[in-house]
């Protein structure tokens, strides 16, 4: 992996986010992981999702697992007391720069009867014991809006909110959703919070109506002056990753090179 120039501790916190599932979240989370991570940047990815697939694309393991095992993860994490006293713990070093804080499937039920923390910034204490740990840490987040996702962005000021779009109708309407539970956290308590962009992808490229929506995207007044420069087309071998991984996988670069102008354009929103 290439070395960076100089570290940017402490991290960088952005969460990857849309209030509706199959919007190539947890894919584009992993991709900008290791393409950091490839510019010698050292990263932690949360996997904030009950569903638990950042961990399985990162260790190829079934959540329910490390659930057997009796790995709490992030929820561990989360419950700790006194707070984050339990988060280094619960991450598992995937190489020397990429790192895993494995999610849990029973993270839906947060936060559970009996636990008296800050749920608002419970995401942020956390990740309090580990952020100069990192230059980065990329939140993963759940289709749908609750206690923890809302924590989520709170603790993502550092860095900011990176949304996704998968040009349909349903994720059309669920961006507009997305950009309000982001307003929201604004004006109450985060006015710093950024939006850093809108990341859009098309499922198929000869489907005129997912080139309508990207083009009301893009065109709308407020939401286009949000958008990535880069979209990315569906193809198979990102889709691939779940089961391919990222380790001795021949068609790695396939996969991922289409993020690369990407993570060159959210490096500069990053730093501006």
């Amino acid at each position: 992996m290439t070395k960076k120039a100089k570290s940017v501790h402490c991290a960088k916190i952005l969460t990857y986010g849309i209030q509706k599932g199959g919007a190539c979240k947890t894919t584009s989370c992993a991709i900008s992981g290791f393409l950091l991570a490839e510019k010698g940047y050292k990263v932690l990815l949360v996997d904030a999702d009950p569903q638990g697939n950042q961990t399985e694309i990162w260790t190829g393991r079934a959540i329910r697992e490390y659930r057997e095992e009796d790995r709490g993860g992030i929820l561990a994490a989360l419950e700790a007391e006194p707070t984050g006293s339990k988060t280094r713990e619960q991450i598992i070093i995937l190489t020397d720069n990429i790192h895993l804080l494995m999610g849990n499937e029973m993270l839906g039920v947060f936060p559970r009867p009996g636990w008296h923390g800050d749920v608002q910034r419970a995401v942020e204490n956390m990740l309090a014991p580990v952020v100069n740990d990192y230059d980065f840490i990329l939140i993963d987040t759940a289709p749908a809006l609750n206690y923890l996702l809302t924590s989520c962005i709170c603790a993502s000021v550092s860095g900011g909110v990176v949304a996704l779009f998968e040009a349909g109708k349903f994720c059309y309407s669920a961006l507009f959703s997305f950009i309000e539970t982001i307003e929201y956290v604004q004006t109450n308590g985060y006015p710093d919070l950024r939006v850093l962009g809108i990341l859009c992808s098309l499922i198929d490229n000869r489907r005129t109506d997912n080139k309508d929506f990207l083009s009301y995207v893009q065109g709308d007044e407020y939401l286009g002056d949000h958008c990535f420069r880069t979209v990315i087309s569906r193809q198979a071998a990102a889709g691939r990753l779940a089961f391919t991984g990222f380790f001795n996988n021949p068609e790695l670069e396939l996969a991922i090179k289409q993020y690369r102008p990407f993570i060159k354009e959210l490096l500069e929103r990053v730093n501006a």
